[in-house]
């Protein structure tokens, strides 16, 4: 039962990771019509999104059962704050150091994390 519970939030999660992956690769190929810039800023924002999740996921679901409740809880609290501290530095680090188009990462960026929204309809 607590390896079905597990695996089931983790297919979940697998399923969202991968439809951020194709929504990142189909907006970098829509915005490739407009220009190469355009498109490795949409890819960039769509990986600024789906690598903190990533790193949410595999620490979310490390643990499962009822007698390992303070290691999930905690195992969900640090993967939220690395995934915060994750983004924030991917941002800093993509404004600081590439040559972007803004427009395209932040709209990649938004369509990745509309993703969780519709997340009730891939359980």
């Amino acid at each position: 039962m607590v390896i079905n519970l597990t695996q089931k939030g983790r297919k979940v999660a697998n399923r969202i990771l991968v439809i951020q992956a194709l929504i990142a690769i189909i907006s970098a190929l829509g915005f490739l019509l407009i220009d190469y810039k355009a498109a490795y800023s949409a890819f960039i924002g769509g990986m600024i999104c789906l690598v903190p999740n990533l790193v949410f996921v595999i620490y979310a679901y490390r643990y499962g059962g009822a007698r390992a409740a303070k290691k999930i809880a905690s195992s969900f609290y640090r993967g939220e704050a690395l995934k915060i501290m994750l983004t924030a530095l991917l941002f800093a680090v993509t404004f600081i150091t590439t040559p972007i188009s803004i427009g395209p990462l932040m709209t990649t960026y938004v369509f990745c994390l509309l993703v969780f929204w519709f997340a009730p309809l891939f359980s």
